[in-house]
């Protein structure tokens, strides 16, 4: 049977050196950070997605501007995820997190200086990261084929 393909649009939030991430929990209680964001419905643009998820989850408001990198995994046997991360301007607070989401347990400010050290999923991302937001060439595109991830996501712990 062939695995279907889902888009996921996440958000690139960074004021004052850092970056907004959320810390996740897994059922098996394995945590890590993660972009805030979420999956694409079928009648909406990447961009609409992402600001209704990140007000959805988190209480925040944000636009959009620029997309800067795009990342494919696997999910098991499940499916295949494509990420469209996009540079936001953090407009403000909206209320309280609606935590639909079960596994989000906490949203944190996340240093970039010291993100090569901060369990942030998918690992690659962290170094693209840094080198996006020091004004240095970065990769846009990251095909990760399901492996590197599942061996990084053994490991992590916060």
């Amino acid at each position: 049977m062939a695995k279907g393909i889902r888009n996921s649009a996440k958000a690139l939030i960074i004021e004052d050196g850092r970056l907004l991430a959320v810390k996740v929990k897994e059922a098996d209680n394995r945590t890590y950070y993660v972009l805030p964001g979420g999956w694409q419905r079928e009648d909406e643009s990447l961009p609409d997605a992402l600001s209704r998820e990140v007000v959805d989850e988190l209480g925040l408001f944000v636009i959009p501007e620029e997309l800067v990198f795009l990342y494919e995994s696997v999910r098991g046997d499940l499916y295949r995820c494509v990420e469209f991360v996009f540079v936001c301007e953090y407009i403000g607070d909206m209320g309280q997190m609606e935590q639909h989401c079960g596994e989000l347990i906490e949203v944190k400010w996340l240093d970039i200086e010291t993100l090569l050290e901060q369990p942030l999923y998918p690992a690659a991302l962290r170094g693209q990261i840094m080198r996006f937001h020091s004004g240095g060439s970065y990769t846009t595109y990251l095909d990760f084929k399901g492996t590197a991830d599942e061996r990084y996501r053994d490991n992590i712990e916060i």
